[in-house]
């Protein structure tokens, strides 16, 4: 049992190691409550060690329903087991997902908003997030770097840009929220010269009460009508 216990325990400490970054980018409660299964598998192992009946059974039986409650409110499987009412199928390229409900209603607003706008052979950058949104739109990512939510130097700001150019893009749809609450990391903070970059060379559409956290933005020699397409 030892043995088995040791291995246990190293092995969580192994699997922990390539979570470690949640500790200093983003450790809320969300991302946290994701990666916490090697943190309870090592306590767990430890407590089976003890020759203490206290400890042996107290920490299991304490450690599962604190985990629960925790991991029950942000790990989406979860949440499906207790409210499958909740989700619904989506429809993504001929395969399909089930999400939240309103997960599905934003993506489809998006998606309709987009084809209302967008030729298909016009290229868009999306940021900071949301690198789903491409395969949807059955288009190719014009920069380099996809998930644009921390800071970045100007040198790689400058590559983003270049990329934008050398690509041709006309759109870009931007998503500036304060992410994790925290205003310095909102997109026109952390990739100030990129957002300098669409205010100068392109001119804000209107996107509708339904799409509010969102901004798109049209290249402003972008002469060409609006396209509509078929609705999502």
């Amino acid at each position: 049992p030892n043995g088995l216990d040791n291995a246990c325990l190293v092995a969580s400490c192994l699997v922990g190691l390539f979570y470690m970054h949640h500790a200093s980018t983003r450790s809320d409660v969300a991302h946290l409550s994701q990666v916490t299964q090697p943190f309870l598998t090592a306590l767990l192992a430890l407590s089976s060690s003890s020759s203490a009946p206290v400890v042996f059974w107290g920490v299991p039986l304490l450690l599962l329903p604190i985990g629960w409650l925790v991991v029950r409110q942000i790990d989406v499987s979860l949440i499906w087991i207790e409210a499958r009412n909740n989700f619904i199928r989506l429809d993504v390229l001929g395969d399909t997902v089930v999400v939240p409900r309103g997960l599905a209603t934003e993506i489809n607003n998006i998606l309709a908003l987009l084809s209302r706008h967008l030729a298909p052979t016009d290229r868009i950058f999306i940021a900071p997030m949301s690198t789903m949104l491409y395969p949807l739109l059955q288009k190719e990512t014009p920069v380099h770097s996809d998930f644009l939510h921390f800071p970045e130097t100007e040198s790689k700001q400058s590559k983003i840009i270049d990329d934008l150019e050398r690509n041709q893009v006309h759109w870009a749809l931007v998503n500036d929220i304060a992410l994790d609450q925290r205003d310095e990391l909102r997109f026109r903070n952390t990739h100030t010269k990129v957002w300098a970059y669409l205010q100068e060379n392109f001119q804000s559409v209107q996107t509708g009460p339904e799409n509010k956290q969102w901004s798109l933005w049209r290249r402003r020699y972008n002469q060409k009508p609006d396209h509509t397409g078929p609705q999502t």
